[in-house]
């Protein structure tokens, strides 16, 4: 088995405060952030953030700041800041989120030749969503915001 490492976007809602993020010691972006330290497939974690945050995570390195929804034109700007090749997208709150259910996607994402990978069958909180560079390459520059990448795609 080749691995192939995956850069990571740990995505913070416009909606989530710190106190949203926090179960009694977690919090839950740094304790997603060592899970991905464990992992052979993961690569940088990096943090998208809402232009208006200003919590725990401002210090953080790799930050990369958000004005508008997930869209195509967000995803254009997220590889050409990381130079990633594939990125897992992963909610800011999944606490319980399964390494194990990262690798085996990623995995399959990569052996695969996807350009998105997500599963349909765990809850929201457990996985994550996998894009390609190629595929957002494959999508036309747009003027105005549309519809987030997730709900185009599916």
């Amino acid at each position: 088995m080749v691995y192939m490492s995956i850069d990571i976007l740990i995505y913070i809602d416009d909606t989530l405060t710190d106190e949203d993020l926090q179960l009694d010691e977690y919090y839950t972006p740094i304790h997603l952030k060592e899970l991905f330290q464990k992992s052979n497939n993961a690569q940088t974690v990096y943090y998208s953030l809402p232009k208006n945050y200003k919590g725990k995570l401002s210090s953080e390195v790799n930050i990369i700041e958000r004005s508008s929804i997930d869209d195509a034109t967000f995803w254009k700007g997220v590889f050409e800041k990381t130079g990633s090749k594939h990125i897992a997208k992963v909610q800011g709150d999944s606490l319980f989120f399964d390494i194990s259910v990262f690798d085996e996607m990623s995995q399959m994402h990569i052996d695969s030749l996807a350009e998105y990978t997500f599963s349909e069958n765990l809850p929201a909180g457990f996985n994550c969503e996998f894009v390609s560079k190629q595929l957002i390459d494959s999508i036309p520059s747009f003027k105005d915001e549309t519809l987030p990448l997730e709900k185009v795609v599916r």
